[in-house]
């Protein structure tokens, strides 16, 4: 179908141009509407490319302003022609055409939804709200505060059982991007009482990206990306913000199942030798002894049964001197005979199975637990808010005297993720 080529073949180019600018997010969001093509679903694919037709609206490129005018009038006529098509095609081949016309009917004739359960008032707010969001959802401000007075007020009630069944089924969209239009829409109104409306976030992305800092700190962060460059990018919002890349922080804080599924293997904890505070400054990990980052861990004993987070900073080397530093004090190590000897360590790690120290690491591993999913940090210096790591992660158990710490271990984190034991080839 030429429709669907002309549209494809757009799209593409969309994400071609937008991962080689390193901007992912577009991207993906393009390639979804691509997907909604191939399933035949115009009206899907156009509510997943509006970031899309947004961008390409506020090019400062005329050829990419007529780019987006163009794809809208394909995507009227692709929707138009689907629509009659629907509705004249026989019963047969595997559809009903009575289902068919009922799911075209709730994308294009709104008003054909009978309006039972809401009282006049609540019935004008409610065709108020639908209709700023048909009039807005390319400029997601409007839309994301349209989308909240009909979640909060409940709306929704007399066309669906839920906010997020009312979206998927009215306007083709998942609970993920209901809520990404309301959180971005919250962030401009909330900016737009201490800057001036021409200064507010004109793309959904560069709200979106503020909503992942402190609510207190994002008119400062918005304020220096405006100051530093008349061209905002979201790679430049992370960069004022100190988020460009919140895996490569020193701190990451163990996240509390963890610490508890540590104290449940060890009972007691002796020592953490990365710290991000000093012992009786509460830090993160209930150990007897703590070495901060001024004490350097790297130069002090290690002893006891030690818990190990170590700086995720810098490259493979910086991980592979932690594991190094180990390996000394282990070796040196007499079998627990004294105080100061390594009895056990317990190591969370990114599982980075391609890199030298992973390897080192795992020839002394007695158990390990694979962890499931990415694994939520709070980076308390740079990034008080919790974020979830880029990279899986791993829990290593190195015994060096304490027989019980295994079988501990393995019922510990049983709920966390895969457990094997380690095999000395």
């Amino acid at each position: 179908m030429l429709l669907e080529r002309l549209l494809k073949e757009r799209l593409l180019d969309f994400v071609l141009r937008s991962e080689a600018e390193g901007l992912y997010l577009p991207a993906k969001q393009a390639k979804e509407a691509i997907e909604f093509i191939e399933n035949g679903d115009y009206p899907g694919s156009l509510n997943a490319a509006r970031p899309v037709l947004e961008i390409l609206d506020r090019s400062t490129s005329t050829r990419q302003k007529a780019n987006a005018k163009k794809m809208r009038e394909l995507y009227a006529e692709a929707i138009r022609t689907s629509s009659v098509t629907t509705h004249l095609s026989p019963a047969g081949h595997g559809k009903d055409p009575n289902q068919s016309q009922l799911v075209m009917a709730e994308v294009i004739d709104v008003d054909s939804i009978e309006i039972e359960d809401l009282s006049g008032l609540e019935q004008a707010q409610f065709e108020n709200c639908e209709h700023r969001i048909e009039r807005g959802i390319e400029g997601y401000v409007e839309a994301g505060a349209a989308l909240k007075q009909i979640r909060d007020l409940k709306l929704y009630r007399a066309q669906a059982r839920t906010f997020d069944e009312y979206c998927q089924s009215r306007w083709r969209i998942g609970r993920q991007r209901g809520y990404q239009l309301i959180e971005a829409a919250q962030v401009c109104e909330n900016l737009s009482k201490i800057l001036d409306k021409k200064d507010l976030p004109a793309i959904e992305s560069h709200a979106r990206e503020l909503c992942r800092l402190p609510e207190e700190s994002r008119a400062e962060v918005w304020a220096a990306v405006l100051a530093d460059s008349d061209r905002p990018t979201a790679k430049k919002i992370r960069e004022a913000s100190g988020l460009s890349n919140p895996d490569r922080h020193d701190v990451h804080l163990t996240p509390p199942r963890i610490v508890k599924a540590v104290l449940e293997t060890f009972k007691t904890i002796d020592l953490d030798p990365c710290s991000e505070r000093a012992t009786g400054d509460n830090p993160n990990i209930p150990a007897t002894r703590h070495y901060t980052k001024s004490d350097n861990g790297l130069a002090l004993g290690w002893y006891g049964n030690i818990y190990v987070n170590p700086p995720y900073s810098g490259n493979d080397s910086t991980m592979l001197d932690w594991v190094d530093s180990a390996e000394t004090d282990w070796i040196n190590s007499n079998l627990g005979e004294s105080d100061d000897d390594i009895k056990a360590i317990i190591w969370l790690v990114p599982a980075y199975t391609d890199t030298i120290w992973w390897h080192k690491l795992m020839r002394r591993a007695d158990m390990f637990c694979l962890l499931k999913g990415r694994q939520v940090f709070a980076d308390f210096d740079k990034n008080p808010q919790p974020h979830s790591a880029r990279f899986p992660s791993a829990v290593i158990l190195c015994c060096r005297v304490n027989e019980e710490a295994p079988a501990r271990f393995r019922e510990a984190f049983a709920d966390l993720g895969y457990i094997a034991q380690g095999v000395d080839v």
